[in-house]
């Protein structure tokens, strides 16, 4: 193809409408099927191993098109007033040569979601631990397969609130939830006119009976631990839903949202041996009381049962909006595993739907429920136990060094009130390379996890000026048993006991047990499968090993732009890219699924119109 790559002929020529794809694709298969040794480029070129149609396939599809050739595909399906004309700026691309890690990695070439799942019962039977997994840590009888992330499962509980009690037109939110999540649920709110009232959770006037819904955080935002059992009585006693916003390693240390009488638990599973992304993605996990069963967001992997059904009782039960998920076996007779509660779903209730949520953040799901089987209920109550102990020892510290620890009780997370001293020790730092959270006034917030070491304790407590060593700390927290009061939060019944999380600790076992989910599976490993619209843009295996980079890993998503600057050239060079391509004004990568995008958009067109002075434009 000489200096112009291939990879960006195929670019340019998908941005003007295709009008050259019959030219693109011979180039393309040439590439594939022989080689020029006076070309510059490199004889593995990636998009030669990306791309797959040979010449033969491309033939194939014309002659059962009856066309002649690619671009009379495209003029008779693209009208030429629509196609673009001129070729958008788009710079080269980088050159690679992936051969080798892509074959390492092969065999988790797939899909990204179960879209014909009883042909994915390896992956059903890794999101059936996962919902075993949350269910266990939340004490709460139903899990579903995960949802997209924190701020819209909390969404999500709000539709599940006007559901239950649709003559409710209001919801309440503690100030003390993470400030994302609420302004997500405001957003969800204000298309349903529900009003949402922000404060104190304490001060919520529930015997009112106004309320459909009240959401809290626990621990909250600022590491403080509450006790709402009286506050779930007063909740169920007014039919209001109550949710809790949790974290799930807390939750092997703490008491479960199920046991001081929660509806719903739901929270971020980033915890469970998921990188910090600089935001993501990460699985959401949200967990209910089977009275709430019928309306729970998303998917929900069933177990069959021996059970046999005919087809018309099948068709029926279906009718009527009965469960019929959990009673199929296979062929064999052998337990299968399928996708259940469709029925609810919009694609067959529309706008009676109980959400738009049809898909779930699989892969993430999966890590984290490896991340509890590798680990089992022991190995993470140890982790969670000593990531509280280096909280506590931070926490002694700082108040050797004179400052206070507004926390009566935490888990992970403190705040700190620093008085007029706040700029000095920020300031510090910075230079040590530590970021704090910013809170009001004098305060800061710290939050610890699983990668915090003794040399990095000290580096922190030398950022305070502690007069103590971060091994004297240790060493007296550790030594010290907690209070009676933290004693009554701490966590008494067992978790994860099934067999799978009591099984493969060892690495050899575990990639054992990942092989045999890998050989139950029918996926892009052993032949092509209908994809949705979302996963054709498929992502080539080996431009999924950068996102494991720490440069990229290791980034918390509220940290300074200052500190991203890598990703903000790699955001700014996308976003120009698209602009070009589609002819927009900007772009918005913030939706993380079709259903999410369909959402942004008809926001975004609501947002428009009132904007407009026309508010009242609702229908479509």
């Amino acid at each position: 193809m000489g200096k112009k790559s291939l990879l960006s002929t195929l670019t340019r020529s998908a941005a003007r409408g295709c009008s050259s794809l019959s030219s693109c694709t011979s180039g393309l298969s040439n590439a594939i099927d022989t080689y020029d040794p006076k070309s510059s480029g490199h004889p593995d070129s990636f998009v030669n191993r990306h791309i797959g149609p040979r010449n033969g396939d491309v033939e194939k599809m014309l002659q059962v098109l009856n066309v002649k050739s690619l671009d009379e595909v495209v003029e008779k399906t693209v009208p030429d007033t629509i196609r673009m004309k001129f070729d958008p700026q788009v710079p080269e691309p980088l050159r690679s040569n992936p051969t080798t890690r892509s074959v390492q990695v092969s065999h988790r070439y797939t899909q990204y979601t179960p879209y014909q799942p009883e042909i994915s019962q390896g992956r059903l039977e890794s999101l059936l631990n996962w919902q075993t997994m949350i269910q266990d840590l939340t004490a709460l009888p139903i899990a579903n397969a995960s949802l997209l992330d924190e701020g819209t499962a909390a969404a999500e509980a709000l539709g599940m609130a006007m559901k239950t009690y649709p003559k409710k037109s209001a919801v309440f939110l503690d100030h003390k939830m993470h400030p994302q999540t609420i302004a997500v649920v405001k957003t969800r709110a204000s298309g349903f006119g529900i009003r949402v009232d922000v404060g104190a959770v304490e001060s919520a006037d529930i015997k009112s009976g106004q309320y459909c819904g009240v959401m809290f955080q626990y621990p909250d935002t600022e590491g403080n631990i509450k006790d709402f059992s009286d506050f779930t009585k007063q909740c169920k006693e007014a039919e209001t839903l109550s949710v809790c916003a949790t974290d799930l390693l807390a939750l092997c240390y703490l008491k479960a949202p199920g046991e001081f009488g929660c509806d719903v638990a739901l929270g971020c599973a980033q915890r469970f041996g998921v990188p910090l992304g600089y935001g993501g993605p990460h699985a959401a996990f949200y967990a209910c009381s089977e009275q709430h069963l019928r309306r729970l967001p998303g998917r929900l992997v069933g177990i069959s049962m021996q059970v046999e059904l005919c087809s018309r009782l099948i068709c029926v039960m279906e009718l009527v909006g009965l469960n019929v998920g959990f009673c199929f076996r296979d062929s064999s007779n052998n337990r299968a595993l399928r996708l259940t509660l469709t029925t609810r779903e919009q694609h067959i209730r529309r706008d009676k739907a109980t959400s738009n949520i049809c898909t779930a953040q699989a892969l993430l799901a999966n890590i984290a429920s490896m991340y509890a089987i590798y680990h089992g209920p022991k190995g993470l109550k140890r982790i969670a136990l000593m990531v509280h102990n280096y909280t506590r020892a931070l926490a002694l510290g700082i108040q050797a060094s004179g400052f206070s620890v507004l926390n009566d009780f935490y888990f992970d997370t403190i705040s700190v009130d620093l008085g007029d001293r706040k700029a000095e020790v920020w300031q510090r730092a910075l230079q040590k390379k530590h970021n704090f959270r910013d809170l009001e006034g004098s305060k800061i917030g710290l939050s610890m996890d699983e990668t915090l070491t003794m040399e990095k304790l000290s580096n922190l407590l030398s950022i305070f000026g502690c007069p103590k060593s971060a091994q004297d700390c240790w060493d007296t927290v550790v030594n010290e048993h907690e209070t009676d009061a933290m004693r009554g939060f701490e966590r008494q019944s067992e978790i994860l006991t099934h067999q799978v999380f009591n099984s493969y600790h060892s690495e050899h076992l575990l990639t054992r047990y990942l092989k045999k989910l890998e050989n139950k599976d029918f996926s892009l490993v052993h032949s092509m499968t209908p994809l949705g619209s979302c996963t054709m843009k498929l992502t080539a295996t080996s431009e999924i090993i950068p996102i494991s980079l720490r440069g990229f890993s290791s980034i918390h998503p509220f940290v300074p732009k200052d500190q991203t600057k890598g990703y903000q050239k790699l955001m700014d060079e996308l976003e120009h890219d698209l602009k070009e391509i589609t002819g927009y004004s900007a772009f918005s990568f913030q939706p993380n699924s079709g259903a999410q995008g369909e959402y942004a958009g008809l926001r975004a067109i609501d947002a428009y119109h009132s904007s407009r002075g026309e508010g009242k434009r609702k229908d479509s």
